[in-house]
C-alpha cells in the first residue's frame, strides 16, 4: 500500500474508464494496454496538524485535504495533478504512470471526500513504448492545453511530452514538445518541476534548480533547438 497527500488545485481530463469501474481501452488497443482499475482509499486531514480547524493560509481558504492510499504501487509518488470543476481527476507519477479517477466532494464545502472509477496506466515514449525501469519516465508536471491535449515534463530527461489522454488514453506515442535551450544542463534529479500554458501558443516551464539558481522558459510549443 502506497499513500501519498493531496493538496487540490481546481483546474479537467476525460476519463477512459467505464462508468461501473470497468476497464475500457481505446479502438484497436490490446486487451492487456488497457486501464487497470484501482481502489483509492481516503481520510481526511488538517492544513496543520497543531491547529485543527485552521482554515486560512493568509489569502487562501483551505477547503479540504486527504490522505490517499491505493491497492496499486503506482499511486506512490504523485507529482502533477489536474482537477476539474466536474471533479475529474488525473495525476502522473514518478514511476511514469497516469492516474484517473473521479473525485466527489461535499457539496457544501468543497472539501473532497473520496474517488470512484480509479484506473492507472503507464505512460509512454514517442515509440510507445513504456519507460518501464529506464528511470525516463520521472513525470512531474502536467498542464492542460488549449487543444485538449496534456504536456508533461520528465525529469532526469529534461524533456517535455504531449499526450492525448482525452482522445487516446495513455497508449498511443506522446508527441516531443519544446525544446528548452540548456535544460539537458540540469541536474538529473533537479530539472523541469513545474509547468503551465502561458497563452499565445507558449509554455512557461520551471526548473527546480540550475546553475546561479532557478531556471524558467518562456517557449513556443513548437520550440526547436
Amino acid at each position: 500500500m502506497r499513500a501519498a497527500l493531496l493538496a487540490f488545485l481546481l483546474v479537467a481530463c476525460g476519463p477512459a474508464i467505464g462508468q461501473n469501474g470497468d476497464d475500457v481501452a481505446p479502438p484497436d488497443v490490446p486487451t492487456s494496454e488497457q486501464w487497470r482499475a484501482a481502489v483509492i482509499t481516503t481520510r481526511p486531514v488538517d492544513l496543520d496538524p497543531s491547529h485543527p480547524g485552521q482554515r486560512r493560509l493568509g489569502k487562501l481558504i483551505f477547503r479540504g485535504g486527504v490522505s490517499m492510499t491505493a491497492d496499486v504501487p503506482e499511486l506512490g509518488g504523485l507529482s502533477g495533478l489536474y482537477v476539474g470543476v466536474d471533479g475529474r481527476f488525473l495525476a502522473v507519477s514518478d514511476r511514469s504512470s497516469v492516474i484517473l479517477a473521479q473525485l466527489v466532494s461535499d457539496p457544501e464545502t468543497a472539501a473532497p471526500l473520496r474517488f470512484v472509477n480509479a484506473g492507472v496506466a503507464g505512460l509512454r515514449d514517442e515509440n510507445g513504448e513504456r519507460f518501464y525501469e529506464t528511470g525516463l519516465g520521472d513525470a512531474e508536471a502536467l498542464a492542460r492545453l488549449p487543444d485538449g491535449r496534456f504536456a508533461v515534463s520528465f525529469e532526469r530527461s529534461q524533456l517535455i511530452r504531449f499526450y492525448d489522454l482525452d482522445r487516446l488514453g495513455p497508449f498511443a506515442p506522446s508527441v516531443r514538445g519544446p525544446a528548452l535551450t540548456e535544460a539537458g544542463e540540469l541536474e538529473p534529479n533537479a530539472g523541469l518541476e513545474g509547468l503551465s500554458y502561458a497563452g499565445e501558443g507558449r509554455m512557461l516551464v520551471g526548473a527546480e534548480r540550475g546553475e546561479g539558481g532557478a531556471m524558467l522558459w518562456l517557449a513556443p510549443l513548437d520550440a526547436a533547438e
